[in-house]
């Protein structure tokens, strides 16, 4: 399959995943925001709907295969900009905001996108809107879960298919995504929160489940035979269904709706 990762880039989402881990043990996630007093305008961001993943993670790391295919046709983003207006429409006074997401797509030196780091969501923030008029952003990017026991990372939207050589393959459909709050005039985040359901802990070092975050599994019909987005009404439904059931929970988690 097209776009297969090499064992280097898996190992720096890695790592990636592990300083995610010690800044929650540092108070970065979940976010903990010192004082919102002061924020009243605010724009939302959301960069993370752009791609759809397909990962395979079979028993050795050479069954291991990874693509992707375009999905922005789906409208996830500016769908979720329009869902989190209306949830913090009450509390901010939410401004349109002109932005570009591409810049939250642009792979840093060690090959990892700025949407894994608070300090890189920052940045990205500034590249795509130095000038929004606003006290602070809601930013929405890409968020990253551990594939059960093994050492294997997906992020975003998409199909993760395991095996094993007794059980059936099992797939699992993820949506994952991080809410931060950056300060529109430093552009330091002050607050970074990854995507859970209801009920889900935000820092969970021993996960039970298969993945942390928005996720269900479902059987191999799921698994796309086009890559053409258009034809994919199924999966951009299940996305926006589990964008649905996690958004409120994951916001109370920074907290922007309590």
């Amino acid at each position: 399959m097209n776009g297969v990762k090499s064992a280097g880039a898996l190992g720096r989402v890695a790592s990636v995943y592990l300083l995610l881990l010690l800044g929650a043990c540092a108070g970065i996630t979940p976010g903990v925001i010192e004082k919102l007093d002061g924020i009243r305008q605010v724009g939302i961001i959301s960069a993370f709907g752009d791609k759809f993943h397909l990962r395979k993670v079979g028993v050795t790391v050479f069954q291991n295969e990874s693509s992707e295919f375009p999905v922005a046709a789906w409208g996830i983003d500016d769908l979720v900009v329009t869902k989190v207006r209306a949830m913090l429409g009450q509390r901010f006074d939410i401004r349109p905001v002109t932005y570009q997401r591409s810049a939250f797509y642009q792979p840093k030196a060690d090959g990892i996108g700025a949407w894994t780091r608070a300090s890189g969501v920052g940045a990205a923030t500034r590249a795509a809107a130095p000038t929004g008029g606003v006290d602070a952003y809601v930013v929405i990017t890409r968020g990253v879960s551990k594939v059960g026991a093994t050492n294997q990372f997906v992020n975003g939207l998409g199909i993760i298919e395991t095996s094993s050589p007794i059980y059936a393959s099992s797939y699992f459909f993820y949506a994952l995504y991080a809410v931060s709050i950056v300060d529109a005039k430093t552009f330091e985040s002050k607050g970074i929160v990854s995507s859970r359901m209801p009920g889900e802990a935000q820092i969970n070092p021993l996960p039970t489940t298969f993945l942390i975050g928005p996720h269900r599994q479902v059987d191999q019909s799921w698994w796309p035979t086009s890559l053409d987005a258009a034809s994919n009404q199924r999966l951009k439904g299940a996305v926006v269904e589990l964008i649905d059931k996690s958004l409120s929970s994951t916001l109370q988690h920074l907290p922007l709706t309590n």
